[in-house]
């Protein structure tokens, strides 16, 4: 069951990071003490190393654009606050080519995902990245079935 979202953008639709971040924040209703706060939490579960800590200040600043080569782990926090990979804002930060790089398709966006926990979301993601892969190698995986646990 899938539920169009016509207003959700692509991250091509900005010309700066900054833009998009701070698209992605506000489409999200989440303060930047919101952002830090759930930053800071899963740095606690261990989910993210201690260098992707981030302040109020650090985020408006890199939203507003200040900051011309924001630091890696500062966006693989924000690409896990916002659930998106993090590879979309490393694009964004000019850290890896854009080439050819398939984004999630932003306008569809099917309900029981809004439910998932991050780790949840890191699963389907590396099965979706597994269906890719199979589907351009032509990868016939499923002859044998994996045993379920």
């Amino acid at each position: 069951m899938c539920r169009i979202h016509p207003s959700l953008k692509s991250p091509h639709d900005f010309s700066t990071l900054g833009d998009y971040l701070a698209y992605l924040r506000k489409t999200k209703n989440y303060t930047l003490q919101y952002v830090v706060e759930n930053v800071a939490a899963a740095i606690t579960r261990n989910v993210l190393p201690d260098r992707c800590s981030l302040t109020r200040s650090y985020l408006s600043l890199l939203e507003a654009g200040k900051f011309d080569e924001p630091s890696p782990h500062k966006l693989r926090a924000l690409a896990y606050v916002y659930g998106i990979p993090s590879e979309i804002l490393m694009q964004k930060a000019g850290y890896l080519p854009d080439k050819d790089m398939q984004y999630p398709a932003s306008s569809v966006i099917p309900e029981e995902l809004s439910e998932l926990q991050p780790n949840e979301q890191d699963l389907l993601n590396d099965y979706l990245a597994f269906l890719r892969f199979k589907r351009k190698n032509h990868c016939d995986c499923e002859k044998e079935p994996l045993k379920r646990r």
